[in-house]
């Protein structure tokens, strides 16, 4: 049961969408279980990424500068998705951001289905201890080299949902895409955003 996707991740300057910012966005596209293409895109900000999140990400206000606005961004990250099927690692996070960010400056978002890693490796993996990305990567021995970067857990999230697939299959006979949607938390999907970017004369 493979299928293309876009699995995707984001960096920010903290953890609360309302008042962080996105500062990377990256996105893979994985055509029967194989990665081929990719978007990642650095977002300048007005304000100084805390040194907390910079000992996590490694992205320094300096890496920032000159780099496209967030509606660039979203609107090259829409358009790379297409119609494609999404996937993240805990997806409520990284889709909290982007659509608050959305929002913000009135850019449609893709309109598919998000797929959450994370509710499937834990059902998949049951006995694992700890469902984080990075441990998910060591369990599958994935070739590893940067966390917490955009593009490189979009990668390894990837890669994740290919394996996880086929240990599902193994426990699930008629694994289906009805199933993965129910054991990934439901119809999880960006907000519909074009009102307001009518609204603010984008449409």
């Amino acid at each position: 049961m493979m299928f293309t996707f876009i699995s995707f991740d984001v960096e920010t300057t903290g953890t609360k969408p309302d008042r962080d910012k996105i500062i990377e966005i990256g996105a893979i596209k994985f055509v029967n279980g194989t990665a081929q293409e990719s978007f990642s895109s650095f977002v300048e900000i007005s304000q100084p990424i805390p040194p907390e999140a910079t000992r996590i990400h490694g992205i320094t206000d300096e890496m920032l500068r000159g780099q496209p606005k967030i509606e660039d961004v979203l609107e090259e990250f829409t358009s790379f998705c297409g119609n494609s099927v999404l996937v993240a690692h805990n997806a409520i996070f990284d889709v909290k951001f982007i659509s608050n960010s959305a929002l913000d400056v009135g850019v449609p978002l893709p309109g598919k289905l998000i797929l959450d890693t994370y509710p499937l490796s834990r059902r998949a993996l049951p006995d694992l201890f700890n469902h984080r990305l990075e441990n998910i990567v060591k369990h599958f021995k994935f070739e590893a080299s940067l966390h917490h970067r955009a593009l490189e857990d979009s990668r390894y999230c990837g890669l994740a949902l290919v394996e996880i697939i086929k240990l599902l299959k193994k426990k699930e006979k008629n694994l289906d895409s009805k199933k993965l949607v129910q054991w990934s938390g439901g119809e999880i999907r960006f907000p519909e955003i074009a009102p307001r970017a009518r609204q603010l004369g984008f449409l």
